[in-house]
């Protein structure tokens, strides 16, 4: 279980602390330059923005990634206390760090884009890679709390456009879990060693393992439900459960200590035997989907 009452204060302590920056060598020894650092309010303030040295100023990788983690803390928070109906309010939220994820997230491609020289080092990649199945994770869990196939929660029928609301949600969901798994695919497939994968990626594995298995089994019993149909995906997002139930079962060896994620494959094994899964013999691209 995470540490509740750190997660609770967790932007309260990090704020006003410089977020990790670059280290350089010179005549005189090592330099640390410190770029930017976060408000109580999880926004960015620039250390001093009219520096001349602002090239050396960019956000690093490690900085980036404190970043999304602390919208992911917030995100635990929101679903610890859901509600028994999605309300107003609660829609806000969702929509408030929806936006603030996204926000980050393009600032963290927009840094690597620009300087792809700061971001060639094998930890580097890893924590892009890290940072962007976090921010996939984070929009998957927000909008999952306001469509009731994913929840179990119903909205309040006062609130405007509900159904609307929820089909956007179901739609989001579905893209970042499409997303999600198209970066994991390395792993997945066996090309990458999957035993590297960090447990809160491999727990967002999981997730999009249920959001699949989730909808093929309500498109299976004809209900009735806000998600998207889309047949041409229905086949490979099998693929990817299978795919998923494999990782997670290597995966569950170094899981043990944390109990809670290692609960999560047998689940989802049972679940996608229940469904009668078969691999057919071809894979299906999911290349340009």
């Amino acid at each position: 279980m995470e540490p509740e009452p750190y997660v609770d204060s967790a932007w309260k302590e990090a704020a006003m602390l410089p977020l990790p920056g670059s280290i350089s060598s010179g005549p005189q020894g090592y330099r640390v330059t410190y770029n930017q650092l976060m408000d109580k309010y999880w926004h960015a303030i620039s250390v001093q923005p009219q520096s001349s040295m602002i090239g050396t100023r960019r956000l690093t990788a490690p900085g980036s990634f404190i970043k999304i983690i602390g919208v992911w803390a917030k995100v635990q928070l929101l679903c610890k206390d859901r509600p028994l109906s999605i309300t107003s309010g609660e829609l806000t939220s969702v929509h408030h760090f929806s936006h603030l994820a996204t926000i980050l997230f393009q600032d963290a491609t927009s840094t690597r884009d620009t300087y792809p020289q700061d971001y060639d080092t094998i930890e580097a990649q890893n924590l892009c890679l890290f940072h962007d199945a976090v921010y996939h994770q984070c929009q998957i869990v927000l909008h999952s709390l306001i469509v009731p196939l994913f929840s179990g929660i119903p909205a309040d029928r006062n609130i405007d456009n509900h159904r609307q609301e929820q089909i956007r949600a179901a739609e989001t969901v579905m893209n970042h879990a499409d997303l999600l798994a198209r970066l994991l695919a390395p792993y997945l497939h066996g090309e990458e060693d999957v035993s590297r994968l960090p447990p809160l990626i491999g727990y967002g594995a999981f997730v999009v393992g249920m959001v699949f298995l989730s909808t093929e089994a309500a498109r299976r019993n004809q209900v009735t439900t806000e998600v998207p149909v889309d047949t041409d995906k229905n086949g490979d997002r099998l693929l990817v459960i299978r795919d998923i139930v494999r990782a997670l079962d290597i995966l569950r060896a170094s899981w043990r200590a944390l109990q809670q994620p290692a609960m999560g494959s047998p689940q989802l094994s049972v679940a996608a035997l229940q469904l009668e899964i078969v691999r057919p013999t071809t894979r299906t691209s999911t290349v340009g989907k």
